[in-house]
Parts: structure tokens; C-alpha cells; sequence
């Protein structure tokens, strides 16, 4: 029981999910939705947003293009790499 109990999450989930499936990719999927809804109702997190944006998240399973760091592209100071036509076209304005 030991060895149970030091094996990483990650590795349980594989494994389930190997031998599972689908049903299980399902269940876990809820169980996320759930946990998800019930902290924004609980910590009032909710936001009102076009409905056409609000489909658009939901469809999307990656929203980040980077490691965490996609916060950052929210400030006014954000530096992110632009090709030479884009550098031109900055500065020409």
C-alpha cells in the first residue's frame, strides 16, 4: 500500500484511462465542470460576455500560448516578438 500511495496522479490517471476509456475521459471532464462551477458561484467569479465569446472559450481546450505567462499579454508594457514587417509598420505610424 505504500507504493499506492507514491505513485504520482498522473501516472493513476494514464492508466485508469487505458483501461477505462472514454467513459472515464468523461467522468473525469464532469468532475472538472462541477468543481469549476462550483467555486465561480462560490467565490463569485462569474463574468456577463457576448455569447458569441463565451462559445468561443468554451470550445477551446488550450487557452494559453505559453508557459503561465499569457496574464502578461493583458498589460500595456507587454513586450512580445513582432516580425520585421510589423516593427516597420510601428514605427512608420
Amino acid at each position: 500500500m505504500k507504493e499506492i500511495k507514491r505513485l504520482p496522479k498522473e501516472f493513476l490517471v494514464t492508466v485508469i484511462h487505458s483501461i477505462v476509456g472514454d467513459p472515464f475521459k468523461i467522468w473525469v471532464k464532469n468532475q472538472i465542470t462541477e468543481r469549476n462551477t462550483q467555486l465561480a458561484l462560490k467565490k463569485d467569479k462569474l463574468v456577463s460576455m457576448d455569447p458569441g465569446v463565451a462559445e468561443a472559450l468554451r470550445a477551446t481546450t488550450q487557452l494559453t500560448s505559453g508557459p503561465g505567462n499569457t496574464h502578461n499579454m493583458l498589460k500595456e508594457s507587454f513586450k512580445r516578438k513582432r516580425s520585421k514587417v510589423e516593427m516597420a509598420a510601428f514605427r512608420a505610424a
